[in-house]
């Protein structure tokens, strides 16, 4: 038999991974604007976390952390657009 080793479901593991990591994330963005939901989240928080994001985006060790941040900048996009 010539198989050799794979992981099975790989992207399943990421998924999870990023939900762990986003959910996480979003516990300490609502500890420390003091909020407890997305919509109450302010443009100047919003552009605080941009701003973090922009610092740590290129550190491959935390593109995880980069792509949670992006998640629940994204989040915030969705809950307080406003259609013209």
């Amino acid at each position: 038999m010539s198989e050799t080793f794979s992981i099975a479901k790989p992207y399943k593991w990421i998924e999870n991974i990023e939900r762990e990591v986003t959910d996480g994330i979003w516990e300490d963005v609502m500890i420390w604007f003091n909020v407890d939901d997305i919509s109450n989240l302010t443009e100047a928080n919003i552009e605080e976390l941009n701003m973090y994001h922009s610092e740590i985006h290129e550190d491959g060790y935390l593109d995880m952390i980069s792509m949670g941040i992006m998640n629940i900048i994204n989040w915030w996009e969705n809950e307080t657009h406003v259609d013209d």
